[in-house]
């Protein structure tokens, strides 16, 4: 019985080392509000988003997280909903890469037949290191709509680490992996691409994320203004 509960006990140990060697880009704690402002290129306030930690599980060794967000517009106003779930696999974090399709177009088409498919993209641990290369990924929106079905995609693209440094917002400052992206959708006969630079922070989450257009000028950003617990 003492060998058995050894083994037991040393499974145990080993288990949670395994689910610690995730490093985890969001909070810790269920309950916690994470809270963006959005700006257009000229830095006014275009809407802000509240993100809140709802649940957290662990099964079969992957650790789930599901995260709520509800942005509203420069006045507070017209909230639209969504939910997102992170992983953490095989020491691994996933992004859910539903986050590429605006909270816009996915209200758009509220209450249809939707199917979303999406390859699996992560982030890079704190120990990143400048020009490392991260995986590209696609998701595709699927809708039934009537009898002319509409497929949407977005390729996420390019991704690679810039650096790793510290950045400041209204919310503190925050140790961060900063990370480029191109993101090209397909929407129709319509194409779009645009580029992006977004910092990560260990515990936390998005602490800032610029968005630029295909000439390579600034379009908007938003970051971090507060954090409750």
């Amino acid at each position: 019985m003492k060998t058995f509960s050894s083994i037991l006990s040393l499974l145990i140990i080993v288990f949670s080392l395994n689910a610690q060697d995730c490093e985890v880009f969001l909070p810790g704690k269920v309950g916690t509000v994470l809270e963006h402002t959005h700006y257009n290129k000229k830095d006014k306030i275009t809407g802000k988003a509240t993100q809140t930690l709802q649940d957290i599980q662990t099964s079969d060794g992957v650790t789930s997280y599901l995260m709520k967000q509800v942005l509203t517009d420069e006045k507070g106003e017209n909230p639209m909903e969504n939910e997102y779930q992170f992983k953490c696999k095989d020491g691994v974090f996933i992004l859910d890469m539903e986050m590429y399709f605006s909270q816009e177009t996915m209200q758009a088409y509220e209450g249809m037949d939707i199917k979303v498919t999406a390859d699996e993209i992560d982030l890079p641990s704190t120990n990143a290191q400048p020009g490392q290369k991260l995986k590209d990924g696609t998701v595709t929106m699927q809708i039934s709509a009537g009898p002319m079905p509409m497929t949407m995609k977005v390729h996420v693209v390019d991704r690679k680490v810039l650096a790793v440094e510290k950045l400041t917002t209204p919310a503190g400052t925050f140790d961060c992996v900063k990370i480029t992206e191109t993101v090209n959708g397909e929407f129709g006969f319509i194409k779009t691409s645009t580029s992006a630079i977004t910092w990560y922070s260990l515990g936390v989450g998005t602490i800032r994320s610029e968005t630029y257009d295909k000439s390579g000028k600034l379009d908007s950003y938003m970051e971090l203004t507060s954090i409750k617990e």
